[in-house]
Parts: structure tokens; sequence; C-alpha cells
């Protein structure tokens, strides 16, 4: 039986919106949540009815990021499990792409938000990407769109220590494109936004992305490439676990090598 529970509705003309909720683990993703999700974003994509596609948790979390339960337990295959397919889904996403993060959006909840084209969060959010704190390294494109976006040295401090990213800086270096002060706030902006961009020119909006993202060219799908092979890597070394036991055991990890 799913702990999950994904929805998808048309919350505008034109407009798809997917929203996840796993209660009690402020929605942490599992490989199945991974794979429903794909399929939807895939699914708006291959719908010439949907125009925007609009991402956002439920429950007053973004995502937690990975389950690590589920990670303990190792096995993820690059490039075929489902968190990669959602990656590349959301980088290659043809039509306009918008995300509402709040309260937890750690690891993948912050990554995911590096495809969008639109973020707007709520004041509550926490943006965190404790990669290498994990035993890993930094996933979904973003050894590369974060130095891009904010510059080496804010980098290495959000990349490398997993410092924790608020609001207000989220707002100031370009992670979103605004901050809602409530839910309902958040709610509403982004109504506006969605069924903003459903009534512009389709062909139009489509070209104006493509040639926006241009700059990237093959570069982000080959990082997303190089990254997802060193992760799984790592993964599969002892880091990842006393990382893992640490955080269960609330202690500091005692990494040896």
């Amino acid at each position: 039986m799913s702990d999950f529970t994904l929805n998808i509705d048309a919350p505008a003309a034109a407009v798809r919106r997917i929203s996840w909720s796993r209660p009690g683990k402020h929605n942490a993703f599992t490989a199945a949540m991974y794979q429903a999700i794909c399929d939807a974003v895939l699914a708006a994509e291959n719908d010439d009815d949907v125009r925007v596609l609009w991402l956002t948790g439920d429950g007053g979390h973004f995502s937690a990021g990975n389950d690590l339960a589920e990670f303990a337990q190792g096995g993820l295959n690059f490039p075929d499990a489902p968190v990669f397919r959602l990656l590349k889904a959301v980088s290659s996403f043809t039509k306009p792409l918008v995300m509402t993060p709040s309260g937890a959006a750690i690891g993948i909840g912050t990554t995911l938000c590096l495809h969008a084209d639109f973020v707007n969060c709520q004041t509550d959010v926490r943006f965190q990407m404790p990669f290498v704190s994990l035993g890993l390294c930094p996933e979904g494109g973003s050894s590369l769109l974060i130095p891009r976006l904010v510059g080496q040295a804010k980098a290495m401090s959000w990349l490398l220590l997993g410092t924790p990213i608020l609001a207000d800086e989220a707002l100031a270096t370009g992670l979103v494109n605004s901050v809602s002060e409530s839910e309902e706030a958040l709610h509403n902006d982004t109504l506006r936004l969605v069924t903003q961009l459903a009534g512009l020119p389709k062909q139009s909006v489509t070209i104006a992305k493509q040639l926006i993202k241009s700059h990237l060219g093959d570069a982000l799908q080959q990082t997303l490439h190089t990254e997802g092979e060193h992760f799984t890597k790592l993964l599969e070394g002892p880091d990842v676990q006393e990382a893992i036991a640490a955080f269960t055991e609330k202690r500091k990890p005692r990494f040896n090598a």
C-alpha cells in the first residue's frame, strides 16, 4: 500500500498542477514517488492541451529530499532509476514549468527548482543541499547551475557546506522569483502567474524558453550524467552508511576515509 498521494488537477485553463503528499515524512521522496511524478510530468509534456505545468508539495512542505531509509538500502541504478528519469524530464521540459516550494526543500527539493522557469516560494521555505555531509556529491545539475547563478564562493558554501538558504537570500540571489507571505497568498500569486503564462502565444513561449536556456547547450545534460555516475558510486560507499546511521542515532558522523 502506498504511503503517499499524488494529485493531478487543472487550477486554470490549459494549466496542469501536480502535487504530492507524504504525511509525517515532510514529503521525502521514495522511488515510487519519483516514478509517479515523472510519469505525470511526461504526460503533461505530451498533452497538447497543457500549456503550463505547476509542481508543488502539499502539507506545508515541498520535499525533505530523498527518503534516507530507502537510500540506506542502496541499489540505485544510473540512469534508469526513477529519480534520474524525473531529473531528465524536468530538465528537458519544453513548456513553462512553475514550482512553489514551502517548508522543507532539501536536497533534490532544492535541485528540482533549478529546472523551473518560475519559482514562487513561501516565507517559511528552507532550501538546503547537504549532499557532501551525507557522503554524496551534488546532483540535479547543481554543480553547473548553482555556480552560474550565485558565483563560485557562494556555491562552495551551499554545495560543500550545505549552508541553508532562507527565503530572503533565495530571492536576493535569484534562486526564486518571488516570495509570498502565506499559503493562501502563494496559491493566489501563482494562480495569477500560471493563468498569465497560459494566455501567451504557445509557439512564442516555446521558442523564447529555448532561446533563454540555449546558453547551457549540452552542458546541463552532460553534467546530469556525470553527477549521476558519481552519485550512484558514492551511494554504495561507507561514508553514506555512516552519515545515515549518525542521522538516525542523532550523533555526529565519524568519517574514516
